[in-house]
Parts: structure tokens; sequence; C-alpha cells
């Protein structure tokens, strides 16, 4: 051919065509070459008759992303080029996709994605299955001043106390060894790598995983619960209050979960307050003083200020009521108390007991506790008169929390004059007859004449 342009021909003759347009075709043997023959190459409309999606099937976690792309294909199974594509999820609660084709998993379910041009359709199965490591919290903004210190060093830093809070939400742990945490810009595509998770990290189920941008903290401090606290390994996480994209992908760089503020997400990053889902792991975003007015971050912890799984508790408060009474020799008044964690979580099955300071005014006669709220009783006898302080206190063996002095205050037996009479004597001497009785449950007795 001497216009490959237009048409190649192999060594048995065959010529394939390229282009539309004419070629002339020789043959040559022993040195010989034939006239030629003309090859007219002519324009066939190419009709779009297939669409493929890749990949065909995937699987991600609720929370998960995964990037489809689409070709078409002609009448003879030739690519054509240059096509653009509609992309469509059949269940939007199960998954969405975007117009570049990037599905986002949002609950556990199935969903068809599509691929359509010019009325040709191609489809791959996505399967969405529960989320695994959630982006529970994110503090962009800390505070000013010392209420800003959220990582608990002593130091309030714009950059340091900027966190990212991660929760497993399966029942199994979770292996994140090269795990990385990434950021993007809003609008942008460019990811930078902000932390990535040691060799041997794991995340265990229902628990948390707390990055802090920096920071001198202690790191088993149980103001974080049971969560495992790490700093950025870059020096920082630069959570910019404008807004960005938070990426969570695996060793294999694949999206686990992102998060995304700011911008035309409606949620405000700069609000010196933590995001935070409500409820925890399945719940919107949302600006956390408002499921908690007086906490403006948890890193660690729920929204509610208590440890996500069962972290181990210990006495750290005790509740006494009512703070005080008042009581007449000889009867019997009660007190109630409760036991506390150090997360503010209700004890059940810590030995209380209860004291007094004063046993000759009040003695503490006998004890009870509910089995299943932990709230002891103390039936307290008053004796004499004066003031007992009636304290209780919780030990779990290991830590021990007394609580305030409840006030008993015993009034004496008041003496009372009831009857008089009065008889006069012969001798003009006259006589008094008073009959005289206590307050407290005793017997009247009569008094010996007066003269």
């Amino acid at each position: 051919s001497n216009n490959t342009n237009v048409a190649a021909i192999d060594q048995n003759g065959l010529a394939t065509s390229s282009n539309a347009g004419s070629t002339e075709i020789r043959a040559t043997g022993r040195g010989v070459t034939s006239a030629p023959a003309v090859l007219t190459v002519r324009e066939v409309e190419r009709v779009l008759t297939r669409v493929d999606v890749s990949p065909m099937t995937a699987t991600i976690p609720a929370g998960g992303a995964q990037q489809f792309t689409a070709h078409g294909f002609d009448q003879f199974g030739n690519e054509i080029t240059g096509l653009t594509f509609t992309w469509e999820s059949t269940n939007t609660n199960a998954a969405t996709i975007d117009q570049n084709g990037l599905a986002s998993g949002i609950n556990q379910g199935q969903s068809t994605i599509k691929a359509t041009s010019q009325s040709v359709t191609g489809t791959a199965a996505l399967n969405v299955t529960p989320p695994t490591l959630v982006v529970n919290e994110v503090l962009a903004n800390p505070p000013a001043g010392a209420d800003g210190d959220a990582n608990h060093d002593g130091v309030r830093d714009a950059s340091q106390d900027e966190f990212l809070e991660l929760v497993n939400s399966t029942g199994t742990a979770i292996n994140i060894s090269g795990w990385t945490v990434r950021t993007r810009p809003t609008g942008g595509t460019t990811e930078t790598t902000r932390h990535t998770f040691v060799s041997g990290t794991s995340v265990p189920a229902g628990e948390a995983m707390v990055v802090f941008g920096g920071g001198n903290f202690n790191a088993a401090d149980p103001v974080f619960g049971c969560a495992q606290v790490v700093k950025a390994s870059s020096g920082s996480l630069l959570l910019t209050d404008s807004g960005l994209t938070i990426l969570i992908r695996d060793g294999s760089g694949n999206l686990v979960t992102q998060f995304s503020y700011g911008g035309s997400t409606g949620l405000n990053g700069g609000n010196a307050q933590s995001l935070t889902r409500s409820p925890d792991v399945t719940g919107n975003f949302v600006q956390h003083t408002t499921i908690q007015g007086a906490r403006k971050f948890s890193p660690g912890l729920k929204v509610d200020g208590t440890p996500f799984s069962n972290c181990p508790g210990h006495p750290a408060s005790v509740t006494i009521a009512p703070p005080s009474q008042t009581a007449n020799a000889g009867d019997t008044k009660q007190f109630t108390a409760q036991a506390f964690d150090q997360y503010g979580r209700a004890m059940i099955g810590v030995p209380i007991t209860f004291a007094s300071d004063n046993n000759t005014v009040a003695t503490v006669d006998s004890t009870s506790t509910n089995p299943m709220t932990g709230v002891a009783t103390a039936n307290v006898g008053a004796h004499n008169p004066g003031t007992a302080h009636i304290t209780a206190t919780a030990n779990d063996g290991t830590t021990t929390a007394t609580s305030n002095q409840a006030t008993l205050t015993v009034n004496g037996p008041a003496l009372s004059i009831n009857d008089v009479t009065m008889n006069e004597g012969d001798g003009e001497t006259t006589t008094f007859i008073f009959t005289v009785s206590l307050d407290q449950p005793t017997s009247p007795r009569r008094m010996a004449p007066l003269l």
C-alpha cells in the first residue's frame, strides 16, 4: 500500500482500512511488480452500539467511594473516543454518583450504576457494606484561650489543637497500618497526606482514634476515654476554617471514607467549635454546642462526654441526698448515695459505705443497695441533740471517692406542761399539780406537788 494512512496490507494480501481515501496496492514477486490496484476507502458512519462500565462490580463501605469509567464502542467493536456520559445510581439511598463517575456509599445496600451516551447505556453493580472507619468529629478552629486546649497539653495552639476523630463502626478490630489521612482543597483535585498510621495500628471495635495537629499531650489521659490519640506525622493537619475535604485511604490508596465541610455543604468549620455527628457514628454533622451547650468538642468521647466502648471506669464522685435533714431524738432518717465514674456514668456493683462523724448524735444503723441502679440507702438513727455529718464512700478496690457531707441536725426532748390543777388547803396553802411530758415517745410523768 502506498498510503498506509488509508489502508495497510499484510503479506497474505489482507488489506485493513484506517481512514477514508485511496491507496494503490501492488504485489511484487521475483523482482517483478504488478500494476497497481486502486483501493478506495469510503467513510462509513460509525454508530455507538455498546457502552462498557468499569469495574463491572465493586464493593465499598458506607462512607467510601468508587471511581467508575465508561468506554463506548461502534458496530465494528472499535472504541469511539470523545464521548460524554451521563451517570446515574438507581438506588440513591445506597449510593450516589457524580457526573465524573465517582460513586459514594451512603447506606448498606445495592445499586446499579449506569453510564449513558447517545441513548446507549452500560451498567455496573455496586454493593455498599456497613461503614467501617467513620469520620465522627472534626475541629478546624479551636476556641480562643484556655477553652481551645483540645489536646490538654496546657497550651492553646490554633494548629496543634486541631483534630480529627475516627470511629470503628464495625464489630471487629480494623488494622489501619499504612492508612493515610489526606486533605483536598474545596474545588481542588490535589490531595496532601497529613498523617500515615504506623505499622501495627489497630482500632478496636466501636472505639475511637484521634489525630491531633500536634502538641505535647498525654495520650493516656482519661479525658480521651479509651481512644488512641496520636499527632499528625506530617507535623500538622492544616484544617482550614473555610473548608476542605478530608479523605481516609487504605494502604493501597483505596478511598475508605471522606468528609467535606465549608462551601456548599453548609457546615461552618470556623465557628470555634467542632463539627460532630449526632447521634455519634450514624448521624449528620452539626455544631457541637447545639447538642451539648457547655462543650465545644469531645475528642475520644461521644458528644455527651461518655466513652465510645465499655471503657473501664473508676469511682470519681459520689452524690448524697438529701443535703440536710432535721430529726428528733429517737427518729430514723434515710440518706441515699450514688457513685459515678470519671466519665460521669452511674456505677453499679461498686460498694458504698456510709459514716457519721458524731456517733453520739447519730449512727448509721443499716445500709442497702439497689442492684439495678447502684443507689445505696442508709438508715440513720438520731440519738441525742446536736449535729452529725453523714458521708458516703465508694471503693472499687483501686480508687476511692467520697461524697460531700450531708448534715443531720438532731433536736433534744422538750419539756412541756400539759395540765395544771390548783387546790387550796385548810392551812391556806396552795398546791399546784403539773403533768409533764416529753416530745419524744415516752409516758407522761406526774410531778410532785409544789407547795
